[in-house]
């Protein structure tokens, strides 16, 4: 399988990394911690994560609430939420 990796996007002026497949396209924001954007399928052509429709994504300020800048996608939170599943 080929994987091809894109550096050269951006989104509401933040840098976007974009990793296609025939298949799947993740689209990573860099400068905000490595969040994942999206993830499309690309067969149904749909993103199978939530985006918030009032919150573009954006840096936020050290300290800064979290539901006051969530622009939706794949964030830390979920990795963490998984590792509590697991040890269950």
């Amino acid at each position: 399988m080929t994987v091809r990796i894109d550096g050269n996007w951006s989104y509401h002026g933040l840098p976007l990394v974009r990793l296609e497949s025939r298949w799947l396209a993740v689209d990573v924001l860099a400068r905000t911690g490595g969040r994942i954007l999206r993830i499309v399928d690309k067969v149904a052509d749909r993103n199978v994560l939530w985006e918030n429709p009032r919150v573009a994504p954006h840096e936020a300020p050290i300290f800064a609430s979290f539901d006051d800048h969530w622009a939706g996608g794949w964030d830390e939170a979920w990795q963490t939420a998984l590792t509590d599943w697991m040890s269950v």
